[in-house]
């Protein structure tokens, strides 16, 4: 099959009604809490805030979430039993992508309190505990950055209590529209393709529109890139040096990325870039002193890493770092307040939200529309590699995931083409239909990072659909500020040959 999804090798497939994965989780909890699964050894040491989950839980029953998320109750209990019968060999995990519709933190807490409940963190065949590795500090002589202007504090966060180290990035959009607290003149995009990333196409260019400089630093030629006042263009991962990454998994090490040709045309590795802006900008003691592979080895031998070795094999482990399972000796430290895992968070109480989750209905399709779903192909990497020759030679445009019937009561054949139109009457590119069993009535689906609008992209240009373009809204999560992007809904309203 072109697809291989996790769904055809599952013994258990849930095809759960969108929006309704917090009822399911739930309800799991309650079950694991009622009939005793629970590993309760394990919460007594490990967590907090049991009892108030409990109570939070009682009413999520698998005869109501077999209405709520129209499954099988059946289903709802065996697989759940499943789960307890392995635990605590088992591992719930929400997959990468996890912006829906808004309430999503939520979702991933209750995620989060089955694994505790299962006693999975830090138990083999569950979750491995951090690896435990100490890195010195290391600045290279660079002095401090200047502190911040108190007059001007940082936008990123949008005001969300929750927000991430790295932000929300349409905050910082929504202030270069508005100006307000303060004006935002000029962007730096470095190896992002905005008009494809973040939802809102139109507020991101009226946003640019406000700049009065745009510089990108990008391989490819995307549409983002070519609004750009001023291109950087950078070279291929394959033509530079990266930074030492410290890895973490079972183990803690260093991973070492080395060019294999030299960079071609006039393309330049980032450090380079950001060490002549720099200069130009009169910051060159923020520069790098010389050049990046001789900083990487002084790094190395502050962190006491064979540098040479490293060379060679590509990856370097730390000693002594493999922890990963709970021991008389190795006891878990959580990073909350309590060091434990904190079921029901007295943080988000404090600032107004539920403390243990609570599950919120979402809107539902209109009369005749389709909610949109959206995913990644295994053929390609977001938005970024679809002009690849021999990428673009395996998978050349999208498709659009139709259920059977749907497509029987719409005259719509497998691999004829068609036009979507979305709840506010943005219209797409034609996109092939796919015609399965492997999708609910009431959805469709598309690969990400299709009907590219860049002519510079010869091969990518006007293949497929552009999901992006059709999500004109999003709910932004009150907790942190991630934007839910399935909150989008498409009709039908044109059939090609």
């Amino acid at each position: 099959p072109r697809y291989s999804t996790a769904a055809s090798k599952a013994e258990f497939w849930l095809p759960i009604k969108p929006g309704t994965d917090t009822a399911l989780l739930l309800t799991w909890i309650n079950i694991v809490i009622t009939e005793g699964w629970y590993d309760k050894e394990y919460v007594k040491k490990y967590t907090v805030g049991f009892e108030e989950v409990k109570e939070a839980v009682q009413d999520y029953t698998p005869e109501w979430a077999a209405q709520e998320t129209e499954l099988p109750m059946r289903q709802i209990v065996d697989s759940v039993h499943e789960l307890c019968r392995y635990a605590p060999n088992v591992v719930i995990h929400p997959g990468r992508h996890y912006s829906w519709y808004g309430n999503d933190t939520q979702r991933a807490r209750a995620v989060a309190i089955l694994n505790a409940l299962l006693g999975t963190w830090g138990r083999k065949g569950g979750m491995w505990l951090p690896a435990k590795a100490k890195f010195a500090g290391f600045n290279d002589g660079r002095p401090p950055y200047p502190k911040p202007n108190p007059d001007k504090p940082p936008v990123i966060k949008g005001g969300f209590p929750f927000a991430g180290g790295e932000g929300v990035t349409q905050a910082v959009r929504d202030t270069t529209i508005t100006g307000k607290p303060y004006p935002i003149k000029a962007w730096l995009v470095a190896g992002t393709n905005l008009l494809k990333a973040l939802p809102g196409q139109e507020k991101t260019r009226q946003a640019i529109n406000n700049l009065d400089l745009m510089v990108a630093v990008d391989l490819f030629p995307t549409e983002t890139v070519m609004l750009a006042d001023v291109i950087l263009p950078e070279c291929t991962y394959l033509e530079r040096h990266d930074g030492l990454f410290k890895i973490s998994t079972r183990e803690a090490g260093v991973a070492l990325r080395q060019p294999a040709v030299e960079p071609m045309g006039e393309s330049k590795p980032a450090w380079w870039i950001g060490s002549e802006l720099c200069k130009k900008l009169g910051l060159e003691q923020y520069a790098v002193k010389d050049n990046w592979e001789k900083r990487m080895r002084r790094q190395a031998e502050a962190w006491n890493i064979d540098y040479d070795e490293l060379v060679k094999n590509g990856y370097v482990s730390i000693p002594g770092s493999e922890k990963p399972y709970i021991k008389p000796d190795n006891q878990p430290v959580f990073d909350t307040f309590s060091e434990k895992i904190e079921l029901y968070s007295e943080e988000l109480e404090d600032k107004g939200f539920d403390p243990v989750p609570q599950y919120e209905p979402v809107e539902q399709p209109p009369k005749n529309m389709f909610r949109l779903i959206y995913g990644r192909s295994p053929v390609h990497t977001f938005s970024r590699t679809v002009n690849t020759q021999w990428l673009w030679e395996l998978e050349k445009e999208n498709e659009v995931w139709l259920n059977t019937k749907e497509a029987q009561r719409l005259g719509v054949q497998d691999k004829q083409y068609v036009v979507l139109e979305n709840q506010d009457g943005v219209k797409s590119n034609r996109i092939r239909v796919k015609v399965t069993e492997r999708i609910r009535r009431d959805c469709v689906y598309m690969v990400h990072g299709f009907g590219h609008n860049a002519p510079e992209l010869s091969r990518a240009d006007g293949r497929g659909a552009d999901d992006q373009k059709l999500i004109t809204r999003y709910i932004e999560d009150p907790i942190t500020g991630g934007t839910g992007m399935r909150v989008n809904f498409v009709k039908i309203i044109r059939k090609e040959a």
